[in-house]
C-alpha cells in the first residue's frame, strides 16, 4: 500500500492566547495537581490555587522556582503547549520552563516567557521545541527527569498558576489519501493535490512511500 501524507505542525509562535480555562487537544504530560511533589527551590511562596488545585508560584521581585522529579519522553515532538494563569500582570516579568535529562541540571533545556508574550489571566503558549535554549548536551531526545518551572516579578506580588504542560497533537497527520494501485495512482493524486492552499501557519508537507 503507498501512502501519502500531509503532516501539518505549527511554525515558532512565541505568543500567548487568550483563551477560557478548558478542553485543549494534547496529550497532558503535566496537570499541576500534585503540589505535594513540587519543591520549593528558592523565591517567596509556593501554594495550592483553591479555585483550580494546580501549583500556584508567587514571586515579590526574587525569582521563584520550584522543582520536580519526572519521567518522560519527548523525542520527536514539535510543538509543545503551556497553559497558565498569571495574576497582576502589571508587575509580573517573565516564567521559564526547564527540562533536565539529570536532577543536577548539568543537561537540560529551557525556555523563556516574557512579559510582553503575556495577557492577565488564562495564557496558551505554543512552544516550537527548536526554540529551547540548551545547556551543556540537555536534549528531547532522552528521557526528561527533572523539570522546573521559575516566575519573576518587577517589584510587588504577582502570581502565576500552572494548569497544564502538554504534547501538542498539531504535529500528527491532519489528511492521509491511501492507494493499493501502485506509483500511477500516487503521481496522480499528488499531481491534482493543490498544496499552494495549505494555510500559511503550516508545515511539513511531505510525500512518503511504504508497504503493506
Amino acid at each position: 500500500m503507498d501512502v501519502i501524507s500531509y503532516s501539518k505542525a505549527k511554525k515558532a509562535q512565541n505568543r500567548a492566547d487568550e483563551v477560557q480555562r478548558g478542553f485543549q487537544k494534547g496529550r497532558l504530560v503535566q496537570n499541576f495537581l500534585d503540589a505535594s511533589n513540587w519543591n520549593l527551590q528558592g523565591g517567596l511562596e509556593q501554594t495550592v490555587d483553591p479555585g483550580t488545585g494546580k501549583l500556584k508560584l508567587t514571586s515579590d521581585g526574587t525569582p521563584t522556582f520550584s522543582r520536580k522529579n519526572v519521567n518522560f519522553n519527548l523525542a520527536g515532538f514539535k510543538v509543545l503547549g503551556l497553559s497558565v494563569y498569571i495574576e497582576n500582570i502589571k508587575t509580573f516579568s517573565k516564567m521559564t520552563v526547564y527540562l533536565a535529562n539529570d536532577i543536577g541540571y548539568a543537561n537540560f533545556l529551557s525556555y523563556v516567557i516574557n512579559a510582553g508574550e503575556c495577557v492577565g489571566g488564562w495564557n496558551k503558549f505554543y512552544i516550537d521545541t527548536s526554540c529551547f535554549s540548551v545547556t551543556g548536551s540537555g536534549s528531547l531526545t532522552n528521557d526528561i527527569v527533572s523539570m522546573q518551572i521559575r516566575i519573576e516579578a518587577t517589584a510587588t506580588n504577582t502570581s502565576v498558576i500552572w494548569d497544564e504542560f502538554s504534547r501538542d497533537e498539531t504535529q500528527q497527520p491532519q489528511l492521509i489519501f491511501t492507494s493499493d494501485d501502485g506509483w500511477g495512482l500516487v503521481n496522480h493524486t499528488y499531481n491534482h493535490v493543490n498544496l499552494s492552499t495549505v494555510d500559511a501557519n503550516t508545515a511539513d508537507s511531505e510525500i512518503t512511500q511504504g508497504e503493506e
